[in-house]
Formats: structure tokens, sequence, C-alpha cells
């Protein structure tokens, strides 16, 4: 995921909002192109102090939402 191509499938993202690594002033141009272009993407901000810690505590919303969409039902709000 980045700048080459604009997903024309459903996608969902998470990342800390603290985030040491990757902050998440990294993570905005990419959601920003993605929904200019028109994409369905769900992107949820996790509260964790690090960057593997997201990855633990940050999972359930983005699970739920891919239960939904296998399931065909509305996977709820859409970043865009």
């Amino acid at each position: 995921m980045g700048y080459a191509d604009t997903p024309d499938v459903p996608v969902a993202m998470w990342h800390s909002t603290t985030d040491p690594i990757i902050p998440i002033a990294a993570i905005e141009p990419v959601v920003q192109r993605y929904c200019a272009a028109g994409a369905n993407l769900r992107l949820f901000r996790v509260p964790a102090t690090e960057h593997i810690s997201a990855e633990l505590v940050g999972y359930e919303p983005p699970l739920l939402w891919l239960t939904a969409v296998l399931a065909g039902t509305d996977p709820g709000p859409a970043t865009c």
C-alpha cells in the first residue's frame, strides 16, 4: 500500500496515533490520496503508545470490519 495505485477493493487500516516509528502524519497523506481517488477505506486510529502494541490492541475494529465484509453485511461508516 502506498502511492502507486488506488485500491479497488474495500480496505481497512489501523495505526497508532503516537507511533514513534511511523508517525500517523506519514499515514494521513496516503489516506487523503486514496479518498480523493474514490477508495472505499476505513482508517482506525489506535490510542496505543507505540508501533507493536498498536498491532496487538488495535486488531478488533478491523477484524469486525472484515467479518462484516466477508458476510456481505454493512461494515459500518467509511473514512472515505
